[in-house]
């Protein structure tokens, strides 16, 4: 109760802030200083001396540029542009709006005999701590999507559906700095016209409190910014579609977007069952059973590669996407065959006033069908010749509703608010079916056939509020940050279960039991920081952050009565009523410097936490425990001649164990893999550091990028597994059968691990090509127990990548990868023992325009595997094609095409962990044939034109230099 009127008071005081806001308009125009030509698309961005805080845009086809929503104050102004010398100057705007009138660049005279001879376009820059890369310099067919082009760029990479650039996963994608259906990368990337794409930012961005204090503290994400043309910011574009083909399969769908000069409007939406999924993975973790698995993954609380690291590989799962383009459509894809209904809404607003608004609201129904092999090996000396064999089948449903929202509301020019409140409901019902059989030297150990239904249920909130407050001095802030959460899950679930087990006399177990749950979550946490001025260069802050998590488990699993036909007699042993409190307090100090060229924030923390589990059936005991931890970081961030920076984070931190971990419960729902929580867990304590290097020689467009990461962790919750051999055995209570598994979380330490990633990209004239370069090397040592006695699993890890993309023209349009990865696991309770498996996928997709309006479309997958388990080293091609036949004016596309040409499409993982090694083969989807047709919506609001007698030279110019800045 004090919690609920602790958020309301700090609610209410937030929101008790008005005044009158002055916004002002900073416009001029760009023009070269020997012709007086207007320059399109040079970069101008605006920088508030007080905060640091940057507002970015593009000049239009007449080189103007107009910046809205300007508050008082000094002012930095950038110009720049390919081939010429950028431009700075302070400005002050103090109540009134300025017009800076023609500014003239004058050309650079050291680049422009490269630019004149080689005719590239200026394709990557780096701008302090963002990459930014030119679309002009990397072709596409006309009918590509922002992914097309993306996986041309030079350090990005597609992997499984999810968008790497410089060596980490993108988690978000900003349409010209507004978000776009939250934090769902694969909602823009798969649904904008590469066309309409003038530049694409990629940077790790901190946190709103973090940039407005310029005390950054390590953590960031990876996000890529979409800068689309001026020209087409107004106006209407999409694409509908509809496609038939054999064995009933079907493909409809359709997305428009609705561009203002004040809002934005996006709605998309498809229906198919040929695996095309666009939703993320956050639409599937709120219900994690899928197959009526109780919650459980098969292998107990690790998990399958619970313990070391698993490599996963395998075919593509997903159909032709869009209508058009062959391409998985999932961050996280599931396995199996899917049913997909989708539909999405994305608005924004954006004026000169105080306002800006984004929200998003996302449905997808997924019907899904997975049909599993596995072969699991032991490793371990004292299992040697041990075996176990599964087939599965499991349908499921899965319905989600997500909403998110941003609110930023500036009161004036010292003081303003911004808020992100998300929403998510999920109702997943499912069913499974598994056959599963343990060998010991060929002779059965025990066989097992279960089947589990379940219907879970699960609803999350968060809301995020920011204060902020300038002082008159500059330098000086105040800024206070509250989070609150609140999140439940609960279902019911069958499971019936026969299992023989044959040591001496065969022994049959039988189990019949309905199980419920019930989960209930709230969290709130508030940091509050103060930053003063020492000089012109540096400053101190102040933190404080107060965190506290409530969770409340109970689960109650029943025995079939057979006398009152009816789930009626309680199972103590596998039901538990749980309570689970987490407080923290968290106090810092801290000093900023910034140079010229580099920037150090320096912070020094110490953390008190309390971890309060209590249990009040079928026992109570109370488990309370105080922690106090030093909570450093570091980060430097240096910007050198000639394009290059350096970035360098450190930072401590703390994990505490979550509420499924701590309930000590028992979990059957595969009985021969049980496991159980851990109430006497204690939170993790972790360091981590990295290291990144960018280089662009903005003169040959070559771009060099580097990173090395390291971290190392105390009392990690890992996990202790005890595998029964022949005769069984009993652990905390719980009788094993021989052949069984029953494993539970634990802390443990010496887990570490490091890092390397490499990428270099650079253009080859000679067949108007761009090549791409990529290479990794990791290594980690991940702890685990086995049978009491502590393993410590190595985990070296090789990669190497190459992108040769086509730069002809937007007619011939072709890509060539391969991706290979060497992974190898030794562990030392078996110093003898190693595995070695490898992995190559090499691609080839080609787009041709010819004739009077035909398109060939050719993808080819070729999957290599060695070193897998025997039947399992299947090397396959999956040979996908497309031919089409342009109408209506080239907005419209007949075609017709072919999924899994040979009919060698397969899905193959491989996981490893400390005691066995295990592959995984899924019912995948295969040959279809299909005929579609697609219409693309074009119209865009005309620009002014420019003087006729100016338009020669104009042009003149474009080609000189090209269309980038």
């Amino acid at each position: 109760m004090k919690l609920k009127v602790i958020t309301i008071l700090v609610g209410l005081l937030l929101g008790s802030f008005s005044a009158s806001a002055q916004y002002w308009v900073v416009k001029g125009s760009v023009v070269d200083s020997t012709e007086n030509l207007p320059l399109q698309s040079a970069t101008v961005v605006l920088t508030k001396i007080a905060d640091s805080t940057k507002r970015a845009f593009s000049s239009t086809e007449l080189g103007e540029f107009r910046i809205t929503g300007v508050t008082n104050g000094k002012y930095t102004l950038q110009v720049s542009f390919v081939g010429f010398k950028p431009f700075n100057k302070d400005i002050t705007i103090e109540d009134a709006s300025a017009d800076l009138g023609k500014i003239s660049l004058a050309m650079d005279a050291t680049s422009l005999e490269d630019i004149t001879v080689e005719g590239l376009a200026d394709r990557v820059i780096q701008n302090g701590d963002t990459t930014e890369y030119n679309s002009e310099g990397y072709k596409v067919n006309p009918d590509a999507t922002a992914e097309n082009l993306i996986e041309k760029l030079p350090g990005v990479v597609i992997q499984n559906g999810q968008v790497q650039a410089q060596g980490e996963n993108v988690r978000r994608v900003l349409v010209d700095g507004r978000e776009f259906f939250g934090d769902d990368p694969n909602a823009a990337l798969k649904n904008l016209p590469a066309e309409i794409i003038e530049r694409i930012q990629i940077y790790d961005q901190a946190s709103d409190q973090a940039q407005f204090t310029g005390f950054m503290d390590g953590e960031t994400s990876k996000t890529m910014n979409i800068i689309t043309r001026a020209s087409m910011r107004n106006g209407e574009f999409g694409n509908v579609y509809a496609g038939g083909g054999t064995d009933e399969t079907y493909n409809l769908g359709g997305s428009i977007n609705l561009f203002r000069e004040k809002s934005r409007t996006t709605i998309l939406g498809q229906m198919n069952n040929i695996n095309i999924q666009n939703f993320s993975t956050s639409d599937l973790l709120g219900i994690a059973s899928g197959g009526g698995r109780r919650g459980a993954a098969r292998g107990g609380a690790g998990g399958r590669g619970g313990g070391a690291a698993g490599g996963g590989f395998g075919g593509a799962s997903g159909g032709f996407a869009n209508g058009g383009n062959a391409s998985n459509f999932l961050v996280g894809q599931q396995g199996g065959i899917s049913e997909t209904k989708s539909l999405g809404i994305n608005y924004s607003y954006q004026d000169n006033g105080p306002l800006k608004f984004s929200g998003s609201y996302f449905f997808n129904q997924s019907d899904n069908n997975s049909d599993e092999s596995v072969f699991r090996e032991y490793t371990l000396e004292r299992n040697e010749g041990q075996t176990y064999e599964e087939q599965s089948f499991s349908p499921s449903r899965n319905i989600n509703h997500r909403f998110s929202g941003e609110l930023e509301y500036t009161i004036d020019d010292k003081n303003s608010i911004i808020m992100r409140p998300r929403f998510t409901f999920q109702d997943n019902s499912g069913s499974g079916i598994v056959d599963g059989a343990t060998m010991l030297d060929g002779n059965l150990l025990n066989t097992s056939y279960t089947q589990n239904t379940s219907y879970l249920q699960a609803f999350s909130f968060s809301n995020n509020l920011l204060y902020r407050h300038a002082f008159e001095k500059r330098g000086r802030t105040f800024s206070i940050n509250l989070n609150t959460g609140l999140n439940e899950n609960s279902g019911d679930s069958y499971l019936l279960s026969e299992n023989i087990f044959y040591s001496g006399n065969a022994q049959n177990v039988e189990l019949n039991q309905f199980g419920d749950q019930e989960v209930k979550g709230f969290s709130l946490s508030t940091n509050a920081t103060y930053t003063e001025p020492l000089t012109d260069r540096s400053q101190l802050m102040a933190s404080y952050n107060y965190g506290y998590q409530y969770n409340d488990s109970r689960r109650e699993s029943f025995d079939f009565n057979e006398g009152a036909n009816d789930y009626t007699d309680l199972n103590s042993l596998l039901s538990n009523t749980f309570e689970n409190d987490y407080l923290t307090h968290n106090t810092s100090l801290g000093y900023n410097l910034r140079g010229e060229k580099g920037t150090l924030t320096l912070r020094a923390g110490y953390q008190w936490a309390i971890l309060d589990n209590d249990q009040t059936f079928p026992f109570e005991d109370n488990v309370d425990r105080t922690f106090g931890n030093f909570i450093p970081s570091v980060v430097y961030r240096y910007r050198m001649e000639g394009g290059s920076s350096i970035n360098f984070n450190y930072r401590a931190s703390t994990d505490a164990p979550s509420v499924s971990q701590l309930q000590n419960v028992v979990n059957n729902t595969d009985p021969l893999n049980i496991s159980a929580g851990n109430p006497q867990l204690d939170q993790a304590y972790q360091h981590s550091a990295t290291i990144r290097y960018n280089k662009v020689n903005r003169e040959t467009n070559h771009v060099f990028f580097t990173l090395l990461s390291g971290s190392y962790s105390d009392n990690r919750i890992g996990t202790s597994s005890y595998l029964a051999g022949n005769t069984g055995m009993t652990v905390d209570g719980i009788d094993l059968q021989p052949g069984a598994r029953y494993s539970k979380p634990v802390n443990l330490d010496g887990y570490w691990n490091l890092r390397s990633f490499i990428s270099y990209g650079m253009p080859i004239g000679a067949i108007k090509s761009n090549l791409n370069l990529t290479g990794s090397l990791a290594y980690t040592q991940s702890p685990e127990m086995i049978n009491g006695e502590v393993n410590y699993a190595k985990t070296p890890t090789m990669g190497l990548g190459v992108v040769l993309s086509s730069n002809i023209s937007e007619n011939v349009d072709f890509t060539i990868s391969s991706n290979s990865n060497f992974n190898s696991v030794s562990n030392t309770l078996e110093s003898q023992t190693e595995t070695n498996y490898f992995n190559q996928n090499t691609r080839l997709r080609l787009n041709w325009i010819f004739g009077d309006g035909f398109v060939f479309r050719n993808t080819v997958n070729h999957t290599a595997n060695s070193g897998l388990s025997e039947g399992f080293n299947q090397n396959f091609v999956l040979w996908n094609m497309e031919l089409g036949k342009k109408m209506l004016k080239q907005k419209a596309e007949l075609k017709l095409s072919v999924f899994d040409l040979l009919k060698q499409n397969q899905s193959i993982t491989r996981n490893v962990t400390g005691s066995y090694i295990e592959d995984n083969q899924t019912q995948i989807l295969t040959q279809y044939f299909m005929v579609s047709f697609i219409y693309n919506i074009r119209s865009f609001g005309q620009g002014q034109d420019i003087p006729s007698d100016r338009m020669e030279r104009f042009q003149q110019m474009r080609q000189r230099f090209g269309r980038g800045g």
